[in-house]
């Protein structure tokens, strides 16, 4: 009898590599599907969940008005930022062309990240793993409760992030295949993320640093060169079109004093911003473990390196008061990629990252049962999204006669037409702090109630009766009162009692209008 020698069928269809991937791949639809129901849900009729979102937005709607970087305090009101440009100009550009701050806005910044999770594919590609792997991992950042805050705002992070991978993947590609058009690209890349966050500095650090270990010290220098020059370029233009009040305003607000008692503290603000946001806390913890597990290698591998940098860079930027969420985007990209490059190393990698997969997978499906907490849910127990429907009735309270409007989120004098007479209420009390004739001309409005409304921001839910209170006891990361140590120069508070009263309250904004008397 002959032996039988037809191919045996194995009782698994897949091979333990196969479960793996197919485990990534799940994690990574359901971050997508994830992200995508938030949008569906926030978008229609949206509008930007803080008043960051509006600050950004005046300056782009400034620029669209011909005014690039407003004064730091003329007799129109109170300028004075901390961001650069090419975020803005190229939302006000958008809002030139189709004359809607909010939409645009919000385009440009899913752009950005589409561009962002493009940059993690292409970059995963590059260091040789399959395209259904490197798309999982890409998407795997979409989990992260910090990346779905940062897209329901108007903000230059996502650009930022986006110019900074995209410069790190033509760097490692000039280093292989060496073509002075891609490192030129690199530079543009590397200067466009430094000119929408002047943090954004993790790639270009870690890949001279990269290039350097690995016997290519001149073409860290080229690159160094390449990019300071078009930045310092850029800076030079910028200074002229802004008659020179981009400097002004970076001097004034560099000048405000340090809050060493904060600053030494930033450990802790990583720590409990971290634990805020479970799904990535999960996929920084396993990136953690591997660059431990392989710290002999430690230099040979750039996702190594680039996360370090990148873990250096983000605990730097929490030393600063009133910084959140929004910074963990580039710790988020290394984190994958310290997981996709150590996902193809060997079989026990594997397992562990399979492991990560299934608890994602899990926390997803777990934060659409009913009685648990998500992004949306929160939102919706603490009285909603923010929305044109709720700033209508903001501005339909205002009346048409209102013109001068103090508003916390800048973004309701710009829905009315209007210049906003405030930029940045965090900006105003670093300056307030540095020039006294800041600190007196607020004062002075405030007594002589200029201001025809005040308009703030509450998230607490609380009733109207305890609605004062709860905005004297807003506290923030790292500070005990929010009003007067984060927004609004250190004397709003009591001004704000004496020369105004709580007029309506349209959740989240609360509107007070000016008392006949002051009251002591």
């Amino acid at each position: 009898m002959k032996p039988d020698t037809s191919p045996q069928i194995s009782p698994f269809p897949l091979t333990p590599g196969d479960f793996f991937d197919l485990l990534l791949a799940i994690a990574g639809v359901l971050s997508l599907l994830n992200l995508l129901s938030l949008w569906i849900w926030y978008h229609p009729d949206s509008l930007p969940i803080g008043a960051t979102g509006g600050v950004w937005t005046a300056l782009a709607y400034d620029f669209s008005q011909g005014i690039f970087y407003r004064p730091v305090f003329d007799e129109f009101g109170y300028g004075g930022t901390r961001y650069l440009f090419l975020f803005f100009m190229l939302h006000g550009l958008l809002i030139s062309l189709f004359h809607d701050p909010v939409l645009t806005g919000f385009s440009l910044v899913l752009f950005s990240a589409v561009l962002l999770n493009v940059g993690i594919f292409a970059l995963l590609r590059k260091m040789d793993l399959r395209p259904i792997v490197s798309a999982a991992f890409s998407l795997i950042m979409t989990a992260s409760i910090s990346y779905q805050l940062v897209t329901l705002e108007i903000m230059g992070e996502f650009l930022a992030c986006a110019l900074n991978i995209w410069g790190v993947v033509c760097a490692l590609h000039y280093s292989q295949k060496k073509s002075n058009l891609v490192l030129l690209f690199s530079a543009l890349c590397f200067a466009g993320s430094f000119l929408a966050k002047f943090s954004s500095l993790a790639g270009l650090t870690a890949v001279c640093f990269y290039f350097w270990t690995h016997g290519q010290l001149r073409l860290a220098i080229r690159l160094l060169i390449g990019t300071g020059s078009i930045i310092l370029l850029s800076l030079l233009v910028a200074y002229g079109l802004s008659e020179g009040e981009i400097l002004t305003s970076f001097i004034v607000f560099g000048e405000g004093p340090t809050n060493w008692q904060y600053a030494l503290k930033f450990p802790i603000w990583f720590s409990i911003l971290m634990f805020r946001d479970p799904f990535f806390l999960l996929i920084f913890c396993f990136a953690v473990f591997f660059i431990f597990k392989n710290r002999r290698l430690f230099w040979k591998s750039f996702p190594n390196l680039y996360f370090i940098v990148s873990l250096a860079f983000t605990l730097f930027i929490l030393t600063s008061p009133g910084t959140d969420y929004n910074h963990f985007l580039d710790l988020i990209g290394a984190s994958v990629l310290v997981l996709g490059t150590h996902y193809q190393s060997d079989l026990t990698s594997r397992k562990a990252i399979g492991v990560l997969s299934g608890l994602l997978a899990v926390g997803l499906v777990f934060t659409w049962l009913p009685g648990t907490i998500s992004i949306k849910k929160f939102m919706e127990s603490h009285g909603g999204k923010p929305s044109r429907k709720l700033a209508e009735q903001v501005i339909e309270a205002l009346g048409a006669k209102n013109g001068n409007i103090l508003s916390e989120n800048p973004l309701i004098p710009i829905l009315m037409n209007q210049r906003p007479k405030m930029l940045d209420a965090f900006s105003l009390r670093r300056l307030s702090l540095t020039r006294p004739e800041i600190q007196k001309d607020f004062t002075q409005k405030m007594e002589s109630r200029y201001f025809d409304t005040v308009v703030l921001l509450d998230f607490s839910g609380a009733p109207e009766s305890e609605m004062m209170n709860a905005i004297e006891t807003h506290d923030s990361l790292g500070v005990d009162r929010f009003y007067g140590e984060v927004h609004f120069p250190p004397n709003f508070l009591p001004l704000l009692k004496k020369n105004y009263s709580l007029k309506s309250i349209i959740r989240p904004y609360v509107l007070f209008s000016p008392r006949k008397d002051p009251v002591d």
